[in-house]
């Protein structure tokens, strides 16, 4: 174990450039998506928990959506767009959306009526028992989606490599190509502590809010 450790090192030392450039495209890709998805699904998400007219069939459209393999999405966008960043951001987008949705969707749909009457018996205004309640209230599930969607969407933007999008999924598809463990697992174990560090972020982001959502109750 120990020599596999230092041929990886070896490799590293040997090739910085590669892995720092595979690195920046792969948190490009991620907080690309990432910050879309959020932007999107989030309103989307608290629009039909407070509008539910549509909202069974806006849930039902993206929980179908989401059962699509992120490759399979991949693949419909390729021939489309071509290779590159484009496809492997709207794929990988799409495929993120509907974890931040539904997580938004449930977060506001969880606070209690009663917490929401209170407030409006205090006399805060529609716009203020959003700000102050409702999304305090929701942010800790709307968190946790947005860690689960974390991990997706780094382990997903792996196979962004196979369409010329670069980041580290290039040292796996390289590794498997040459049949080089060393290549693979670099690749491999990148990925894995990136993903462990965003989620290790997001984690602590989400205790400050639970503190927050405690003293608003």
């Amino acid at each position: 174990m120990s020599d596999l450790f230092r041929e990886m090192a070896v490799y590293l030392n040997g090739h910085p450039g590669m892995f720092q450039t595979a690195v920046r495209a792969h948190m490009i890709i991620f907080f690309a998506v990432l910050l879309t998805s959020f932007l999107i699904g989030a309103p989307l998400g608290v629009l039909n928990a407070k509008k539910p007219i549509f909202s069974t069939i806006v849930i039902n459209i993206f929980s179908a959506l989401k059962m699509i393999p992120s490759l399979a999405l991949l693949l419909v966008f390729l021939p489309i767009l071509g290779t590159g960043f484009w496809p492997a951001f709207i794929a990988l987008t799409l495929h993120a959306l509907p974890t931040i949705l539904i997580s938004a969707y449930t977060g506001f749909k969880e606070v209690d009526v009663n917490v929401l009457e209170s407030a409006a018996g205090m006399g805060l205004s529609a716009g203020e028992i959003l700000l102050k309640v409702e999304i305090p209230l929701a942010m800790p599930i709307i968190f946790t989606g947005i860690r689960t969607c974390t991990i997706d969407i780094i382990a997903s933007a792996t196979l962004a490599a196979y369409i010329g999008a670069g980041g580290l999924g290039e040292f796996v598809v390289m590794g498997l190509s040459r049949q080089d463990h060393v290549v693979t697992l670099i690749g491999s174990l990148s990925i894995g502590a990136l993903s462990l560090a965003a989620d290790f972020v997001f984690f602590i982001l989400q205790k400050i809010l639970l503190r927050y959502q405690s003293a608003v109750t």
